[in-house]
């Protein structure tokens, strides 16, 4: 008899007795044993063309026939030897902060003595708590990691690499563990989860989703229990379907239990959640969406705007032969586990690509690390290699999607990191032929890196080979990916455009670049005017651009600004029409730029596609397929690579809009009070029109002055129909869409939106801010009635700096209390974009922390602008590694106004949360404009009062 049924006998013994079975460390891992089969784990594999030219993705899958405890173990099958990243994807348990634990499994191999690692990691920070290399034989045999947390309280992953490229071997698995204090019992009680297609289409006939939950009884007992099932939409924040299903815990084993939802929850995405109450277990979420049915029709890319998305295939997922992003280290530090490139998938890449379709996307950007990279075309001199192109066409063809294929991509740029699978490199025989430059102009981490030009006719060759493999295929070509970042004289840039241009044209093709990017430290603008200025716009039939610098209305250089320099740009140099397409633009929000997943928002993708429509730009190629996926099953996971293809909010919206918009033009703009947006468009007789605020502001309502007819619906950013009493609008930062498909509706719709007003928007106008309690003072930080130390100065020595001076009532239209305030006088923020920081003028002073207990939660003053502005209040960390901070709008009209500011919901972290003992103890105002970027702060007056934490 194993150890893990011993154990059983043992924790049901002391259960029947009455005694708790916690006399053991708990398991954390959910599905340990694997009898729900593969449920909460996920299998990537690097499909090899070479030795799986069908692209078959076999998936792990229950065995019964070999074992160490229960009924079944885990096979991955790998005839293939591809590169494996096997995970662990969902956790019901955080592991403590510096606390030791033990990882376990049971593994054993079809080909022995095969090499892997084993590694214990943060599932929501880039840390490894602990690795070790193996090597599994033919007989089941235990490995154990063991391994210390630091301080932070996170969720764990269990993860195994492996893929000898020389050695096709199946792998089996079982009995994973996590533990503290090094011990391995079986976790008791139930443990399932939810079964459900990951996408329903709302057709008008869908009625219910059909969800089956699938569970073990591990430790058998007398009676029942219930189990409440939940549905949430994690975007709106709403519950939207509870019920009860009985559960029989008489006797142990695997049970299904099925329920129907109904489908008028409406389009979205959706969590379901289980819980037994009392009964206890583990339970893991389930997801799916519901979204419109996208009928096709035929598309002109050149004319009619369509939803369109970027492949960036690599570590993604994609079409793209990539080598596994972990391989390039660990093939060094274990020279025999060498792995072979492929394309990434953790399920049929047919089927991911038949989501997309549905979904309506027409158009595919292909670049990174792209199918067309001269490395893989050419990788012997004179021997082209087309096959993943061609592949990559079959995939597109076979789903209704036309592809922007990126000629060169990054190739010429050498970033120096080593890793295999990054944005540039050529073949090694082109490095040998090409002139160097050890300088290039991108910023960031990348600083270390080359340039290679390559022999002009070696480039002229490769272009026409590429291009006459794809004839009447492929339409449309791309001139390099941010060119930009690359050469520091766009001279080189212009010349290789040009050899590229005149044998696209030879062909027939439209040339697309020059590809300016703000991204980087990137000069977009002033990159386009070089290009200009070089008779650029003679190469191209659509000028191209990354807009990373400009990515909302509300950026520093609001999108729509940098739209209408682009456009006269070109305008004023060129004597025919040249449309405008945005390219790229993966990080859409303004405030930080990391992953897609972590930082955008659902609305962030809608709103940029809608803004580049409605300001004239033809195509608005911004988003990846990464995006469309949902992979958090818990908060703050960092899921990288992204595989899981559970559609998301994202999926839903963009389905909504390639419903809507596919083929709309732009009819008008409005710019409503307090940072609100609206844009109205036309397509084949029906008028619609998008509007949201682009600020900070509350949700609020927009009256209408002008009464909508009747024929006018209203629906929310995923197609929802919204009730609507034709005169009163929601407002919000996610897009709200009216549709009147009557005759006439484009010009009625615009009479009555131009002359709306908005009422409510300052929600908290003349009272306290929502959830803030004013309450009594714990601490007068200053009620300037006594000398106190304000110190100014500016984020950047040499900056500009402020002016402060103690004021009496005659110095100011009446005080709020006492007999003086403090006059601020702010000089203008400044910003010189690429070469200068960002130099915010600031005023701060110091408070005594000892007074600042679990009872402070406000921060309150008096305040009073002579003029509209913007003012950052920030509190500071003791070591500066994060801070509290906050804007707010100021207007002069306002006059004296008590602001109580709550440290949990009026103020942000910009890294994760910890407590108000870990203040620094000061507190500063800086001239600074809206945290999502907008223009810049000129110099203003401010006054202070009453300063105090409640």
């Amino acid at each position: 008899m194993n150890i893990r049924n011993m154990l059983r006998i043992v924790l049901l013994g002391l259960s029947l007795a009455g005694v708790s079975p916690t006399l053991f460390p708990e398991n954390l891992m959910f599905n340990a044993g694997f009898e729900l089969g593969g449920a909460g784990y996920q299998c990537i594999k690097n499909l090899r063309p070479d030795r799986n030219p069908d692209l078959v993705y076999e998936a792990p899958m229950a065995d019964p026939s070999t074992r160490v405890s229960g009924k079944q173990s885990l096979k991955i099958p790998n005839r293939f030897a591809e590169a494996i990243y096997f995970s662990s994807y969902f956790h019901a348990e955080r592991v403590k902060p510096n606390t030791a634990y033990a990882l376990s499994v049971w593994l054993k191999s079809s080909a022995g003595n095969y090499p892997a690692v084993l590694i214990a990691r943060s599932s929501t920070r880039w840390t490894s708590y602990a690795t070790s290399v193996i090597r599994i034989g033919k007989e089941w045999e235990r490995f154990v990691v063991n391994f210390k947390t630091d301080q932070a309280v996170d969720y764990f992953r269990f993860v195994l690499l492996c893929g000898k490229e020389d050695a096709p071997c199946d792998l089996w698995m079982d009995d994973v563990a996590l533990v503290a204090d090094g011990e391995a019992p079986d976790n008791p009680g139930l443990s399932g989860f939810p079964k459900v297609e990951p996408l329903f289409i709302q057709d008008g006939a869908l009625k219910e989703i059909p969800v089956a939950v699938e569970f073990e009884n591990q430790l058998p007992r007398p009676g029942a229990a219930s189990l409440q099932v939940s549905v949430t939409n994690p975007f709106t924040q709403q519950r939207v379907f509870a019920t009860e299903l009985p559960v029989d815990l008489s006797t142990a084993g695997i049970k299904n239990l099925r329920l129907a939802i109904p489908a008028s929850i409406g389009y979205g995405s959706y969590r379901v959640a289980l819980s037994s109450g009392g009964a206890g277990g583990r339970w893991m979420q389930g997801t799916f969406a519901i979204s419109g049915k996208y009928q096709p029709k035929a598309v002109d890319i050149d004319q009619d705007f369509c939803l369109s998305l970027n492949d960036q295939g690599g570590m993604e997922g994609g079409l793209a032969i990539a080598t596994p992003f972990w391989a390039d280290y660990w093939s060094k530090a274990v020279p025999e586990l060498k792995v072979a490139r492929g394309m990434v998938a953790s399920g049929p890449l047919e089927a991911k690509y038949a989501l997309v379709q549905r979904m309506g996307c027409r158009l595919l950007r292909l670049w990174s690390p792209g199918n067309i990279r001269w490395s893989q075309v050419e990788p012997e001199e004179g021997r082209f290699d087309f096959s993943p192109i061609d592949r990559t066409l079959r995939m597109t063809e076979r789903h209704g999607m036309k592809v922007l294929l990126v000629l060169g991509n990054m190739d010429f740029m050498d970033v120096n990191t080593g890793a295999e699978y990054a944005n540039g490199s050529l073949p090694d025989w082109l490095k040998d032929k090409s002139e160097v430059r050890e300088k290039f102009p991108i910023k960031g981490k990348y600083t270390k890196g080359r340039v290679y030009l390559p022999p002009m006719d070696l480039w002229e060759r490769y272009v026409r080979k590429t291009v006459a493999y794809c004839a009447g295929r492929v339409t449309h070509y791309e001139l390099m990916n941010e060119p930009n970042l690359i050469f520091s004289d766009p001279a080189d840039y212009l010349g290789y455009a040009k050899a590229a241009a005149a044998i696209l044209k030879e062909y027939g093709k439209k040339r697309v670049g020059p590809c300016t990017t703000g991204d980087l430290g990137g000069q977009a603008t002033t990159f386009l005017g070089q290009f200009i200025s070089g008779k650029g716009l003679d190469f191209v039939d659509i000028v191209s651009f990354h807009p990373y610098d400009a990515k909302e209305l509300s950026s520093r250089m609001p999108a729509d600004k940098q739209i209408q320099e682009f456009k006269a740009l070109v305008e004023q140099a060129g004597e025919r029409p040249t449309p405008l397409w945005n390219t790229e633009l993966y990080f859409m929000d303004s405030k930080s730029k990391t992953t897609v997943e972590r930082d955008s928002k659902p609305y962030h993708p809608a709103r940029r596609i809608l803004i580049d429509l409605g300001e004239g730009v033809r195509q608005s190629i911004n988003q990846t397929l990464q995006s469309l996926w949902n992979t958090e099953f818990h908060p703050g996971q960092m899921e990288y690579p992204q595989t899981i293809i559970l559609p998301s909010t994202v999926y839903v919206s963009l389905n909504a809009l390639a419903r809507l918009f596919e083929g709309a033009v732009p009819v008008a703009k409005f710019r409503w009070p307090e940072e609100s947006i609206c844009y109205v468009y036309k397509r084949e007789g029906a008028a619609m029109a998008a509007y949201w605020n682009y600020g900070e502001a509350p949700t609020s309502t927009a009256r209408l002055q002008t009464r909508l007819r009747d024929s006018v619906t209203l629906v929310d950013l995923c197609g929802n129909r919204l009730a609507f009493d034709g005169v009163s609008l929601p407002l919000g930062q996610a897009p709200c869409y009216l549709v009147d498909s009557a005759p006439g509706g484009a010009e009625l719709l615009v009479l009555a939106l131009k002359e709306a007003t908005l009422v409510g928007v300052d929600a908290n106008e003349g009272k306290k801010p929502a959830g803030a309690e004013w309450g009594p003072v714990k601490l007068l930080i200053d009620d300037f009635e006594a000398p106190k130390a304000w110190v100014v100065g500016s984020t950047v020595a040499g900056g500009p700096s402020a002016k402060t001076e103690m004021v009496g009532p005659d110095g100011v239209a009446g005080l709020p209390q006492g007999k003086q305030a403090l006059k601020v006088d702010f000089s203008a923020e400044s910003f010189v974009e690429g070469q200068t920081t960002h130099k915010t003028p600031c005023v701060r002073t110091i408070f005594d922390m000892k007074k600042v207990d679990g009872s402070v939660s406000t921060l309150s003053f008096w305040l009073r602008a002579e003029q509209d502005m913007s003012l950052t209040i920030g509190l500071p960390k003791k070591d500066w590694s994060d801070r509290l901070t906050t804007t707010l709008r100021l207007k002069k009209t306002d006059g004296w106004k008590k602001f109580a500011l709550s440290m949990e919901g009026d103020f942000r972290l910009s890294e994760k949360k910890w407590p108000l003992g870990e203040l620094k103890g000061e507190l500063w105002f800086y001239n600074r404009s809206v945290p999502a970027g907008g223009t810049l702060n000129p110099a203003g007056v401010v006054y202070l009062d009453e300063v105090a934490l409640r």
